[in-house]
């Protein structure tokens, strides 16, 4: 009876054991769920960035597009192309600002070496170089309220950009929280067609396009 008391205590004991086993092979699975899906959500995460990267892309290509189709439109009508927000074409955007050199193509090389530096949202001193596409103060189309506004002033010359921009394309947003479509015009010259640069102020390095006719 002893014995078999100790027997039991015995069983009891390896019971526990294996209890206690279960319990730490329990903890390992659920360490190891939690991994994967920290890691799952990462990846899921990059993939949704990476999406909105390309949704982005598309986008900048839609208003490159009706901004070379408005160039061509000028050209036929006024005799000389310009990009929206020109007030002619051998004029910058922002007006009186933006990218200038000694000539054009000193110019765009000195804009496309400041794009690949423009990374954030945040970085002022680059922002004040470029206008909004369609306004920062279009409704539905402000700057988000929790982030300092780096652009410069919407376009508003003899031939406003926004109002241009909008009679050839519906409002096209970014699809980053920070982001918002912008754009910079380097003026032409004789023999030298102006240069547009669109990108997405969510990181401009990273999301742009070029179009020089």
């Amino acid at each position: 009876m002893i014995k078999n008391l100790k027997k039991g205590k015995h069983n009891m004991k390896t019971l526990l054991n294996n209890k206690g086993n279960s319990l730490a092979e329990f903890a390992v699975v659920i360490a190891l769920m939690a991994t994967l899906a920290a890691t799952g959500q990462v990846k899921f995460s990059q993939a949704g960035e990476g999406g909105k990267g390309k949704k982005s892309a598309n986008e900048i290509e839609k208003i490159a597009k009706a901004g070379m189709n408005f160039y061509n439109q000028a050209n036929t009508d006024e005799g000389a192309g310009r990009f929206p927000g020109q007030n002619k074409w051998d004029q910058n955007v922002p007006t009186g600002g933006g990218y200038t050199g000694a000539d054009n193509a000193t110019a765009v090389a000195t804009a496309l070496a400041d794009v690949a530096d423009f990374v954030s949202y945040k970085d002022a001193t680059r922002g004040a170089k470029w206008c909004s596409v369609f306004g920062k103060s279009t409704a539905g189309n402000y700057i988000h309220s929790e982030n300092v506004d780096p652009l410069a002033a919407d376009d508003a010359g003899s031939r406003v950009g926004p109002s241009e921009w909008a009679s050839m394309l519906d409002l096209v947003k970014s699809p980053f929280m920070d982001g918002h479509m912008i754009y910079t015009v380097i003026a032409g010259e004789p023999g030298t067609s102006p240069c547009m640069i669109i990108a997405d102020l969510n990181d401009p390095s990273a999301e742009f396009s070029v179009v020089q006719p």
